[in-house]
């Protein structure tokens, strides 16, 4: 299928924030992929901002005949089981139209990788590192298995012997349970917030533990702040929209 191609529309679909800094990191993503490769790309989200992922294909699908629907998530939570794959079964049986849904990035496939590399280039020379990441909360229990799962291989990549993993919510916790496992002057944190953009959970985490741990600690940048994972979640849509009939 042609980029050009007029009939079809991208779907930039995120989670939502109550942080300006998420919905501006998306409009830049949207603009940057519209401005190179002249495909007509749009945003949505699955909660607190607008317009909705279901208000927007309601919206789209009265007018392209192709709706591509990008998921730009990490775990794979209950929204995107019961919110995108129920929307578009719900859209699909309404409509001849066709509602493709992009693979979303792997966090260990893609993701563990590219970060891992990064990461080893900032600690090349540095001991005595406790890495500690979060993500949002989900009820789902396959998410907090790949957060553990993603932290201990990503310690062993950096070679890294103590590390931490908690939702964002359960920040104190986890910082008093390394209190009282390590002497905190000894080592420095590396804190790694498992989130795309810049958004209030994000900031939210990160400042608790800069309050706590002062110049003590190291905190990763959002996922699509890294050169990377941008160039990975972009080259990756590009090249699923290019193979669409």
């Amino acid at each position: 299928m042609s980029l050009k191609n007029k009939d079809s529309i991208i779907l930039l679909c995120s989670h939502g924030s109550r942080a300006p800094a998420h919905s501006e990191s998306l409009e830049i993503l949207r603009n940057k992929i519209n401005k190179d490769y002249k495909f007509k790309v749009t945003v949505c989200y699955l909660e607190r901002n607008e317009p909705s992922l279901e208000r927007s294909i309601q919206s789209n699908i009265k007018i392209y005949n192709k709706i591509i629907i990008f998921p730009l998530l990490i775990f794979e939570g209950i929204h995107f089981v019961n919110d995108i794959k129920l929307l578009i079964k719900k859209f699909g049986e309404r409509n001849s139209k066709k509602i493709v849904l992009v693979k979303k990035i792997s966090l260990m496939d893609e993701i563990l990788p590219l970060t891992s590399q990064t990461f080893k280039e900032m600690f090349s020379n540095k001991k005595n590192l406790i890495l500690v990441t979060c993500s949002s909360f989900s009820k789902k229990k396959s998410v907090i298995s790949d957060l553990e799962k993603y932290t201990k291989l990503l310690a062993e990549k950096l070679d890294i012997k103590s590390f931490y993993f908690h939702f964002s919510g359960d920040e104190r916790n986890v910082i008093e349970r390394i209190k009282n496992d390590y002497n905190v002057k000894n080592y420095s944190i590396f804190f790694h917030p498992l989130f795309l953009f810049k958004g209030y959970l994000y900031q939210k985490s990160s400042t608790i533990f800069t309050d706590t741990f002062k110049s003590d600690i190291t905190i990763a940048d959002p996922l699509m702040s890294q050169t990377k994972i941008y160039n990975l979640v972009v080259n990756k849509l590009i090249n699923w929209v290019q193979t669409i009939d």
